[in-house]
């Protein structure tokens, strides 16, 4: 019997050492960041702005974001709801919730900007100013808006006249 009860006295003696609150706790445990969001639609990727807990995604008018590949990253020992890998409606502006591991929480808005495609407007021949630029015969005009910005951008091509 002396031979039975030393191993249950170790025994018992280990199992009271284990305690739950010998947990590793992370690093990054009060931290619930979103740090990265990237959507791939048709080979084409478009980053994310993350700014003051708002993820702004900017994409020509004519591009959707439903059914794109995302790469959302944020931090690792966190939880985020909805789990963006369910998202498919990415159209649509929606809020994430990002839970540290010690249970902080943190919203973001997620939001999508439509902006206006670049088109290029060829203009031959068209420059009837009163110094012509010796050399050149063409001016090319782009224009659009991105982001609410406007832009003009004018080139020129060094094609020779022939007279």
């Amino acid at each position: 019997m002396k031979i039975y009860f030393l191993p249950m006295l170790l025994s018992l003696f280990f199992l009271g050492a284990c305690d739950k609150n010998d947990e590793i706790i992370p690093e990054d445990a009060d931290e619930n960041f979103i740090t990265s969001v990237v959507m791939t639609v048709d080979g084409k990727s478009y980053t994310a702005d993350i700014t003051d807990n708002t993820v702004t995604i900017t994409v020509p008018y004519t591009v959707s974001l439903n059914n794109a590949e995302v790469e959302f990253k944020y931090t690792t020992s966190a939880t985020i709801i909805p789990d963006p890998e369910t998202v498919t409606d990415w159209d649509n502006e929606r809020t994430f919730r990002v839970t540290s591991y010690n249970g902080d929480a943190r919203e973001y808005t997620y939001k999508v900007v439509k902006s206006d495609t670049f088109k290029t407007y060829p203009a031959k021949n068209t420059y009837k100013g009163e110094y012509p630029i010796e050399g050149y015969n063409m001016l090319e005009a782009e224009c659009g808006l991105e982001g609410g910005k406007g832009k003009v951008v004018v080139r020129m091509s060094s094609k020779r006249n022939m007279r």
